[in-house]
């Protein structure tokens, strides 16, 4: 079966100009948290019809653009990427509006006032209450970037994508590659999102990623969309729905291969051992979870439907 994934292509140019924006992105992140939610909420009177239909012309307009076609809807797995609309990343709500209004001439006032009502409802308040957690994050990241270069950077969005210069791989259910072509990855932190968004122009690449949110004393992430926990050996979470079905290091090596990875990878994600994460592919693997495929004495590893059900499930449940 072939791995289906957004493939950024990232040159020296984007690679010197990598940045990360120091906050949320206002009209991105009422994007992505209209296109985020369940479509019964996001079609429904807390968003509206302005912006239900709002949301669907700028996936349409988008995958246009690129020249996508879905293999599955617009609501993807928790882990997969979907496809960022070209919004402006004015940081300011008045300044995003103000584009707006300039860019969609029908019905720009009612779209612009629709867009507005949201942010106040719903982005608001979450913006203001993360505010410290955004600002701890993108911080860490800066250190990761000073310290370790843009290697150790996009390390950190390890499950969901995997960098082997100078291919940044994101997990999805499209399959597209994105060339910056010097204009450099912009990196936005997000609290609505649950999974990495990628797009922008096709020319100017922007990532929006989850934020990672402290953990309480329970082991769950305070407030209604924490990031999905990836076990990494000792560090798994207690209480983990899917470490009591699998055990913690067969739960670690599962949610590793998200992206595809070879067994030494498994291994390096999961913080065990080559023999070790080889024996436990081994099992995921008769017992329907993983999907191993052979290019000479090296094997790849991907998640089947049953495993990527299985993390949704989990993922669903950790949210509780």
């Amino acid at each position: 079966m072939e791995v289906v994934m957004i493939r950024i292509w990232l040159g020296p140019e984007d690679i010197a100009r990598t940045r990360i924006a120091p906050a949320p992105l206002p009209l991105y992140e009422v994007f992505v948290s209209l296109a985020g939610s369940p479509a019964d909420d996001a079609a429904g009177p807390v968003a509206g019809p302005e912006l239900a239909g709002w949301l669907r012309e700028l996936t349409e307009a988008t995958d246009a653009a690129w020249g996508v076609r879905r293999r599955s809807t617009p609501a993807l797995r928790p882990e997969s990427a979907d496809l960022l609309a070209p919004l402006t990343e004015d940081r300011t709500l008045e300044g995003a509006l103000a584009w707006l209004l300039t860019t969609s001439a029908r019905r720009a006032r009612s779209l612009a006032a629709a867009v507005r009502g949201y942010y106040d409802r719903r982005v608001r308040a979450e913006l203001t209450a993360w505010e410290s957690v955004v600002r701890l994050d993108v911080n860490e990241r800066g250190r990761a970037l000073a310290t370790g270069g843009v290697e150790a950077l996009l390390a950190m969005f390890d499950p969901w994508a995997a960098w082997r210069n100078p291919v940044l791989s994101v997990s999805s259910s499209i399959d597209l590659d994105l060339r910056p072509n010097g204009a450099g990855l912009l990196l936005v932190p997000s609290v609505a999102a649950r999974k990495l968004w990628v797009g922008g122009q096709p020319d100017s690449v922007v990532l929006a990623y989850p934020v990672r949110r402290p953990r309480t004393p329970g082991g769950r992430a305070p407030g209604h969309r924490p990031v999905p926990a990836y076990a990494l050996g000792a560090a798994a979470a207690t209480g983990d729905p899917l470490t009591a079905l699998l055990g913690r290091s067969r739960a670690a090596v599962l949610r590793a291969a998200m992206v595809g990875a070879n067994t030494t990878d498994l291994a390096r994600r999961a913080g065990i051992s080559t023999p070790s994460a080889s024996q436990h592919a081994s099992v995921l693997r008769d017992a329907g979870l993983l999907r191993t495929t052979r290019h000479g004495k090296a094997a790849h590893h991907t998640l089947t439907p049953l495993a990527r059900a299985l993390l949704t499930a989990d993922d669903a449940v950790s949210r509780r």
